[in-house]
């Protein structure tokens, strides 16, 4: 997502985007990481993650969902709970490329490439 074909995704008008607020918060802190990496002032790289159309979900819309994500997620990443247990309550799609979410079969996984191709026949 830091500069290659993702931000056709991100932008599109095609597809709405949720993420939990939590997730935010943690991409949010590493913004110096990403400024200094990508050579972009701190300020204008947090000015523009401010303009990304993402819907931030509360752990309210979703906390009905976090012990089944849990044993979902079983000795996979746990900070991929929040994320797992949003997909759940929303029913909808998740997009990511992340191994970790491969072969749950109470989610649809949709990676960066599937949803390029969508893209392309919308």
């Amino acid at each position: 997502m830091l500069g290659g074909r993702a931000r056709e995704i991100i932008f599109s008008t095609k597809f709405e985007r949720f993420s939990p607020q939590v997730t935010l918060f943690e991409v949010s802190r590493h913004i110096s990481w990403l400024a200094s990496r990508l050579g972009k002032p701190e300020l204008e790289l947090y000015d523009e993650f401010q303009l990304l159309p993402v819907f931030a979900c509360q752990p309210s819309s979703y906390e009905h969902q976090l012990d089944l994500a849990t044993q979902l997620v079983g000795q996979r990443d746990p900070l991929d709970i929040p994320l797992l247990a949003l997909v759940l309550a929303r029913g909808y799609p998740l997009w990511s490329d992340d191994r970790d979410f491969e072969g749950i079969p109470e989610i649809k996984l949709c990676t960066t490439g599937e949803l390029l191709s969508e893209l392309v026949k919308l």
